[in-house]
């Protein structure tokens, strides 16, 4: 696996142990930065007015997005390992995240009316995608991904939840390109949508 490391305004890259280090991305000012894989990976962006903000990348760090949290200023991010990570906020708020191993409720939301699944995002992707689906009341929940031949090839739910509004993420590194089917089953509730894996 490669290295990564910051500067105030650009990522670096490095493929041989750091003899040689290759810029990749401008962004704003970069102070933490860590890489789950050579794809997927988070930094903590602070703007010219000093507002800090996670942004994340599935491509090695070519693009950049904001990442969607609680906090509109953080102050600081650490991973412990590829799963499990924290952010720090204003006034000491602690936040959690994780990769792609679990369930997160996304908060504040308020109970959804009625059953969900979202279209995948983004879609296309390469190699991971963002899966939402919401529950108006506590259920079992199967959440599995489909080749186009109709072969169950993942699982990337299976629990018992609360109501509320759910994300997962899949990551299809392994997987060849094409089209893939995700199914959310939820009690008697089943939907299906499709999924486009482009390398």
């Amino acid at each position: 696996m490669g290295g990564h490391a910051t500067s105030t305004a650009s990522i670096y890259k490095t493929v041989n142990g750091g003899t040689s280090w290759q810029p990749i991305s401008a962004a704003n000012r970069i102070f933490k930065i860590f890489f789950a894989d050579s794809n997927n990976g988070y930094a903590l962006s602070v703007d010219v007015t000093g507002a800090g903000k996670m942004i994340k990348s599935i491509d090695g760090g070519a693009n950049w997005l904001d990442e969607t949290t609680p906090k509109s200023n953080l102050r600081g991010i650490y991973f412990l390992n590829t799963n499990l990570g924290y952010a720090v906020g204003d006034n000491g708020v602690i936040l959690i995240y994780s990769f792609a191993t679990s369930v997160k409720e996304i908060p504040g939301n308020k109970v959804p009316k009625e059953f969900t699944l979202s279209q995948n995002y983004p879609n296309p992707f390469n190699p991971s995608t963002t899966i939402s689906f919401a529950l108006p009341l506590k259920a079992y929940v199967t959440l599995k991904v489909f080749d186009i031949m109709g072969r169950e090839i993942a699982t990337i739910a299976s629990e018992k939840l609360s109501a509320g509004t759910y994300t997962r993420q899949w990551n299809a590194a392994n997987m060849p390109s094409g089209v893939y089917f995700y199914r959310l089953q939820a009690g008697d509730y089943i939907e299906t949508k499709k999924l486009i894996l482009l390398r």
